[in-house]
């Protein structure tokens, strides 16, 4: 009696239980429970993006009262400027200016980068990633 020896082929078509498993589209699948599908697979470079965009933010809004800030709170150099009017017109104006400039650009950045993100559908549409990245 001789046996037959069958050569082993791969089925092509089946895919692991869990992956399979992730595949499977729920028909009773809610908002919430895609939002946080949605989160969880979003893209590293909007993550990124907003993350550099916060930070932008607070940095320039961080910064920017400091530079009205340095001459005013020396009471001495306050005293001697009081003196005159032009004194009193250098008291108060800005005591740092490419700090200033840094600090705005820094603001406006973050802002516009922020605005920009917002305008891409998928995003715009899953308020879970706008409240856990953008707002906190």
């Amino acid at each position: 009696m001789k046996s037959a020896l069958v050569p082993f082929r791969p089925a092509e078509n089946v895919t692991p239980a869990l992956s399979r498993a992730s595949q499977i589209d729920d028909p009773i699948e809610t908002t919430y429970v895609r939002m946080l599908r949605e989160e969880a697979e979003m893209d590293i470079s909007f993550n990124m993006t907003v993350g550099m965009a916060n930070w932008a933010l607070l940095a320039g809004y961080l910064v920017i009262p400091g530079t009205f800030t340095s001459l005013q709170t020396s009471n001495q150099v306050e005293k001697a400027l009081q003196v005159n009017k032009a004194g009193r017109t250098v008291l108060h104006t800005i005591q740092n200016p490419p700090l200033l400039g840094i600090a705005c650009l820094l603001l406006v950045s973050g802002i516009g980068a922020l605005m920009w993100l917002m305008h891409f559908p998928k995003l715009r549409g899953n308020y879970l990633w706008l409240i856990n990245k953008l707002f906190v």
